[in-house]
């Protein structure tokens, strides 16, 4: 969702509903490629519109529902810390 790129290490404000926490990327697992849907070694980062599986760290709990089971309570934001701009959109395994 923005032209910076995502990747381990970088820091946000992960928003789940009316709950907002810091969180920082900790890796990335793979990337999918959506021509063919494989799954592609994990990038170095992530650039604007790709799809990966990360794994984000919060500073606090977040309270969530899986993604599959309810999508109200699985999907996330993720926000630049610095210029409140959303960067991201996550569905939560």
């Amino acid at each position: 969702m923005d032209a910076k790129t995502l990747a381990p290490g970088n820091k946000y404000l992960v928003q789940i509903g009316s709950r907002t926490v810091r969180g920082m990327v900790k890796d990335i697992e793979y990337k999918l490629n959506v021509n063919t849907l494989e799954k592609e070694p994990a990038p170095a980062q992530a650039g604007l519109n790709d799809i990966v599986k990360a794994t984000i760290r919060t500073a606090s709990p977040l309270p969530f529902d899986r993604y599959a089971d309810l999508p109200v309570g699985g999907g996330a934001i993720l926000i630049d810390e610095t210029s409140y701009v959303t960067v991201g959109a996550c569905m939560v395994q």
